[in-house]
């Protein structure tokens, strides 16, 4: 049947018997062949129900013994349609994220080749340097996180469906907002979002530039450029992110046509990944500055002593 409520079920046939399975026998051989496949083409196949049946009848759907209906391809699962997938972090500390997140199926979607939904962050929505963050049966919706954390600034969450033999090549995603990313106290206001910082100063780069060289509208593609501070020996890397203030709100890091998010010392310049998307960690709130960041073993300096210009979107 489609669903848990026998909606559109079809009875399977067993090769010794013709009809009804007698009392005493525990099992159904189904016919070789047999479609999966309910008495609507337009809604697949997936569960399988054990009714018993009695001098009054059929009992009730309710009642009745059923499990997901899992069929084996030899490959793994296509992308499904999920929707609204959700998450907001709760844990204050950087890099550590927290809350529950989660996705709804469409009405009508095939899941007889899935076992699994995998959830991940990443640094951009394609899946790029992504940490897997749990995975959970298929009618299982959500997935809670306990303080998981994280290697990078990854702001986007991808879900993605699995069998035995792998995952979708292709995650439906989302944003979200690292609560402690910064190492900063944020106060939400009517208007914006301001940062204190916490950390040590840095002396952060000057002079950063931008030309936009893509025609459309919330692309970016072209050089950013800046001067490096007079003394580098405490840096290990730059990155540049976009963001809606200067104080990096809702940052989102971005990538070098290589693919890569951290500029080397002695290299002051990134051509963007083309293409990007001008946009920030919550899309409420649109990308109007670039900042670029100077990092020590320590980590990254503050949003206030980073070079920053306001972007301009050809």
């Amino acid at each position: 049947a489609f669903d848990e409520q026998n909606t559109y079920g079809v009875k399977l046939l067993d090769v010794e018997f013709e009809s009804s399975i007698p009392v005493g026998v525990n099992q159904l051989n189904i016919h070789e062949g047999t479609e999966r496949q309910t008495n609507t083409s337009e809604y697949p196949a997936n569960w399988l129900f054990v009714f018993v049946h009695s001098s009054a009848g059929l009992q009730p759907v309710e009642d009745a013994a059923k499990i997901w209906l899992y069929d084996e391809s030899s490959h793994e699962p296509s992308v499904i349609g999920l929707g609204n997938v959700t998450f907001t972090d709760t844990d204050e500390d950087g890099g550590e994220v927290a809350g529950l997140v989660q996705w709804t199926p469409a009405e009508v979607v095939d899941l007889g080749f899935v076992t699994h939904y995998a959830v991940y962050a990443a640094e951009a929505s394609n899946g790029s340097q992504q940490e897997h963050l749990g995975s959970v049966p298929k009618g299982t919706n959500e997935l809670l996180l306990a303080s998981v954390s994280l290697h990078d600034y990854l702001p986007y969450l991808l879900v993605y469906v699995e069998n035995p033999h792998g995952r979708s090549a292709k995650a439906v995603f989302a944003m979200y907002q690292d609560l402690g990313w910064t190492s900063s106290t944020v106060t939400q206001t009517a208007t914006f979002t301001s940062t204190t910082s916490t950390s040590g100063p840095l002396l952060g780069v000057t002079e950063v530039s931008y030309f936009d060289t893509h025609s459309q509208a919330y692309v970016l593609e072209g050089v950013v450029r800046w001067s490096p501070p007079a003394q580098t020996s405490r840096i290990t890397e730059y990155t540049v992110l976009m963001a809606f203030d200067e104080q990096n709100s809702y940052g989102t890091l971005l990538k070098g046509k290589d693919g890569k998010s951290s500029i080397p010392v002695g290299v002051n310049q990134v051509q963007l990944y083309d293409g990007s998307p001008r946009q920030t960690a919550d899309p409420a709130f649109p990308a109007n500055w670039l900042l670029v960041f100077a990092h020590t073993s320590s980590g990254r300096q503050t949003a206030s002593d980073a070079g920053k210009t306001p972007l301009y979107d050809d």
